[in-house]
């Protein structure tokens, strides 16, 4: 019987595994990361039992290791598509410390072999599909190859901007009652302003205003959960 993990490396990867000849270096190992092990991550699987899960901004795969590994823990038969460039956000290259994260050498992030490793070292390939592409383009991928996503996680870019064409886009691909979850949303409810990421804030608000009837929505310790009613 084909698993969902294979029938998403079919569609996306014309049947060629990333991880099938792929030689992790202990080295690599490497679980740094911010916020990823959210609860947020591991109750949207467990509520919905998604088929297929997709992360925008991976880093080093914290959050991929997260999901797939509450995916195989409860026995679904699902797999976590993983979107990211691999090369780094702004903050990254203009910040010394953040750019000290990346391992970067030949002027080239050590972020993709990170991530390979990361989930390899925890027997998740099964459950893992790695697209290396920015986002607009995944997008594209996902749309033409007829992708329907149950569950998508986005941590990528963190000007308005890119945060609400991620969440116009990614919406779309959605199935119905579908979970979107955001990262670095942190609103202070009492003074109703942004205490980090405004442009975050401000993109998450807007949508979630737009979408008031459609959707249900809550938000602890820098992420929020919206989820979508079925009709």
């Amino acid at each position: 019987m084909t698993s969902q993990k294979e029938l998403i490396i079919e569609l996306l990867h014309h049947g060629v595994d990333p991880f099938a000849f792929y030689v992790p270096n202990r080295s690599n190992v490497d679980p740094q990361g911010w916020n990823s092990n959210h609860p947020y991550l591991q109750r949207a699987i467990q509520e919905i039992l998604p088929k297929t899960v997709l992360e925008v901004g991976v880093w080093k795969g914290g959050s991929v290791v997260t999901m797939a590994s509450k995916l195989k823990s409860m026995q679904v038969d699902g797999g976590v598509i993983a979107v990211d460039t691999f090369r780094g956000s702004p903050e990254h290259w203009c910040n010394p410390d953040l750019w000290k994260l990346m391992n970067v050498k030949d002027g080239i992030p050590g972020l993709y072999d990170a991530f390979m490793s990361n989930v390899v070292s925890k027997n998740l390939q099964d459950y893992v599909a790695p697209l290396p592409v920015d986002s607009i383009t995944a997008y594209e991928i996902c749309k033409r190859k007829g992708v329907a996503i149950d569950l998508i996680h986005i941590d990528a870019g963190h000007e308005y901007e890119s945060v609400a064409k991620d969440l116009h886009m990614w919406s779309q691909l959605l199935r119905e009652g579908g979970i979107i979850i955001m990262d670095d949303y942190d609103w202070d409810d009492e003074k109703q302003v942004a205490k980090s990421w405004g442009g975050v804030a401000q993109a998450v608000n807007e949508y979630v205003a737009g979408n008031a009837e459609k959707v249900l929505f809550e938000h602890a310790n820098g992420k929020c959960i919206i989820s979508f009613i079925q009709s």
